[in-house]
């Protein structure tokens, strides 16, 4: 019998426990708005995570 692959996104597909909820980022491939950049000139992507009312705008 063949060992399935682990990890944190593997395990949270089979509904096991684990550590930490892991997440998935997917970026769309066009170019950024100029407004986004100039919020990512002040922070990052982790600090923007962290502050709600940032991507709001």
């Amino acid at each position: 019998m063949a060992t399935l692959p682990t990890g944190p996104y593997l395990s949270a597909l089979r509904c096991e426990a684990h550590e930490r909820t892991p997440i998935w980022i997917m970026r769309a491939g066009r170019p950024l708005p100029a407004r986004y950049r100039a919020v990512r000139e002040k922070t990052s992507f982790i600090g923007l995570s962290r502050r709600p009312s940032w991507p709001a705008r």
